[in-house]
């Protein structure tokens, strides 16, 4: 079952970093089929599209701040 396999993935990866966590996902998806591939991938370009949309409107939101709070804004999203 494929949900039940990516669940295994991804139990006790606490310790993992983003990055390993991702290789590991990415060689689950070789096992897979072509079209479960597909829709991840088409999940990951519109994670990428609400991440474009969300850091613009962050963006806009900061310019409307103080200089302190733009200070403060700087230091919680390095």
């Amino acid at each position: 079952d494929v949900v039940n396999s990516f669940h295994i993935l991804l139990k006790n990866n606490y310790e993992h970093t983003d990055a390993q966590i991702e290789a590991k996902v990415q060689e689950w998806l070789k096992k897979q089929t072509p079209e479960l591939r597909a829709k991840y991938d088409k999940f990951v370009e519109e994670n990428k599209k609400r991440d474009k949309v969300a850091e613009e409107a962050h963006a806009r939101s900061v310019t409307k701040l103080s200089a302190e709070a733009k200070e403060a804004d700087k230091k919680l999203w390095k």
